[in-house]
């Protein structure tokens, strides 16, 4: 298994989202293609890895998919399986699942992001998320960014190397905090999660 730093991981599949995003944008600018490309980059990066440097290290086995038909209706776009194992040998199987959407150049908006669609996703599947993409730099996850002091650390030698900037091209955020707002402009960036561990996967 790969052993990797935790903040390198991260540097790692921020490439990876940004490479597909600005490899799609201005064409094919699809939902379908920026997900499914994601889903190949996704499977190569973060199966089967050992994140290292932190107070409590862990390992990460993972696989992605891009869903259709039926189940994509249900249950969004995107599936992501995760293994988990903790650093004292516990073993968790879960799966997150991810509704993705698109910014319009047009709008600049989220045009096709509607809460009945979401709405009925949310019933089969209450812990989904939404993944929004983005040609233009995402900035405003800045406040949600969680590091340890080993972390911040780590931090400072990568932004003297610039290979750590803080901006995006996709963000999550919880389904439900989408449903509540109703909003589909990108005001809803300052609500996605960053850098979580567990969050939004079901393991039971």
């Amino acid at each position: 298994m790969k052993q990797i730093e935790y903040l390198e991981f991260i540097i790692h599949l921020e490439k990876q989202i940004r490479s597909v995003v600005q490899d799609t944008f201005p064409r094919p600018w699809t939902e379908d293609y920026l997900s499914e490309n994601l889903v190949k980059k996704l499977t190569k990066t973060i199966n089967g890895v050992k994140i290292v440097d932190l107070e409590r290290p862990f390992d990460l086995k993972c696989d992605a998919f891009k869903l259709k038909g039926t189940c994509e209706q249900t249950h969004g776009d995107i599936a992501i399986l995760v293994v988990f194992e903790s650093w004292e040998g516990e073993k968790l199987e879960g799966v997150g699942f991810l509704e993705a959407k698109k910014k319009y150049e047009k709008s600049r908006k989220y045009d096709k992001l509607k809460t009945a669609q979401l709405k009925n996703i949310k019933k089969k599947t209450p812990l989904a998320s939404v993944l929004l993409y983005d040609w233009e730099k995402i900035t405003e996850f800045n406040d949600n960014l969680v590091f340890t002091n080993s972390q911040y650390r780590w931090n400072f030698r990568y932004f003297e190397r610039e290979l750590f900037t803080f901006y995006t091209h996709a963000v999550v955020v919880p389904i439900g905090t989408v449903i509540e707002l109703g909003k589909n402009t990108t005001a809803l960036y300052k609500y996605c999660w960053r850098n979580r561990k567990l969050g939004n996967f079901d393991f039971s």
